[in-house]
């Protein structure tokens, strides 16, 4: 009988370890952080992070930009592919969104925006006017009226000196002068100060501001540097 029993007690104590290292796997896998308007989830079983609520902070503001990378983590996601979770990203303030090209828009963010009046895609193909193939999934399942409000940029910011980040750009918008958006903060390049924003990569002809006046008028800036 004592036998039985220290079997039964080793049977249950390696029970027992297994669903402990199972739940905290599990927890691993499903991290999550307020990371500043955005709540996220980190998994661990694909190496990438989801957007899966704003944050009170978020909820706040006129425009957001989805990060392409969280704490070294590639954003895959943002919203929740299951019904019932609208909830998280309800915000009567957004108005526009930038959004990196190869993130995937799920359902329940498609189902919570509805003051969302741009989505700009933030590739740097201007002369490509695919759909990615997270906004072919949308139109394609859900019929998605954020469909209508996908827009391509019209201006792009560029760093303007040799092996650059992000193949040379630094910002894109789309802009007209009665359009919302955003003016980039200052790029920055080691060892050399940012002097401002130039038509040409010679920095001969100052940007005066002036801005698009249509969505199919391109402009092209190139960033300005002096070394220290």
């Amino acid at each position: 009988m004592k036998k039985v029993r220290k079997i039964s007690m080793f049977l249950i104590a390696v029970v027992l370890l297994f669903t402990g290292i199972s739940v905290f796997s599990a927890c691993n896998l499903n991290r999550t952080i307020n990371y500043g308007y955005f709540r996220v989830r980190f998994v661990q079983s694909i190496g990438m992070a989801d957007i899966i609520a704003f944050t009170e902070l978020g909820r706040q503001q006129e425009i957001l930009i989805v990060p392409s990378v969280v704490d070294g983590w590639p954003v895959s996601t943002i919203g929740e592919w299951q019904v019932g979770f609208p909830t998280q990203f309800r915000s009567e303030n957004l108005r526009k969104l930038y959004i990196p090209h190869q993130v995937l828009i799920a359902q329940s963010f498609n189902d919570s925006v509805f003051q969302l009046q741009e989505v700009v895609v933030m590739n740097t193909d201007l002369r490509s006017r695919r759909l990615p193939l997270s906004i072919k999934i949308i139109h394609h399942f859900f019929r998605s009226e954020l469909l209508q409000n996908i827009v391509y940029p019209n201006i792009l910011y560029k760093y303007n000196f040799y092996n650059s980040s992000n193949q040379g750009y630094f910002w894109f918008d789309l802009v007209t002068n009665a359009g919302l958006h955003l003016l980039p903060p200052h790029p920055t390049r080691y060892g050399y100060i940012f002097t401002g924003w130039y038509l040409e990569p010679e920095a001969t002809t100052h940007w005066n501001n002036q801005l698009p006046i249509s969505t199919e008028e391109t402009l092209i800036l190139f960033a300005n540097w002096q070394q220290i």
